[in-house]
């Protein structure tokens, strides 16, 4: 039985001894910069979206979500010489409803929030539109699933 004792004790001992001593690592968060974000629907409208930036390492909470849109910013898009100003739909939102913002190749876009610049250009990829469009029905005693099959040549 003492043999058994002592080989657990010293089992235990080498586990205990194995684990490292915790290293502290020092990491400064990234300063915040703002973030944009933009999607352009077909013949219908551009929509931008404005965040400030955050550190994985200091974590964010649910409620720290919605601090992240930046609310109250002046945001502009070029197009051939010609801006067009979005208003805000929600908080860090923005919308244009100009058809030609659809079909333009190049945006410059110049947002400005609390003394921040934000600039970008960007070129769109041709539109690609769906060859085949079925909705499936699956309807169950207790659930009916819609699922819809798409397909499309890019």
């Amino acid at each position: 039985m003492k043999r058994i004792i002592v080989a657990f004790l010293m089992v235990s001992l080498g586990f205990v001894s194995c684990v490292p001593e915790p290293i502290e690592i020092n990491v400064e968060s990234a300063p915040e910069k703002m973030v944009v974000y933009s999607h352009v629907i077909p013949d219908n409208a551009m929509v931008i979206s404005l965040t400030k930036s955050f550190s994985l390492l200091d974590g964010v909470t649910a409620d720290q979500y919605n601090s992240l849109l930046l609310g109250g910013a002046t945001v502009k898009v070029s197009v051939d010489g010609q801006e067009y100003d979005f208003f805000e739909l929600s908080p860090g939102i923005y919308a244009s409803f100009t058809d030609i913002l659809s079909n333009a190749e190049q945006f410059d876009l110049i947002a400005y929030y609390n003394g921040d610049t934000i600039r970008a250009t960007t070129q769109t990829s041709e539109k690609v539109d769906f060859t085949d469009v079925l909705p499936e029905v699956d309807k169950q005693p207790s659930d009916t699933t819609v699922s819809i099959r798409m397909q499309f040549q890019d």
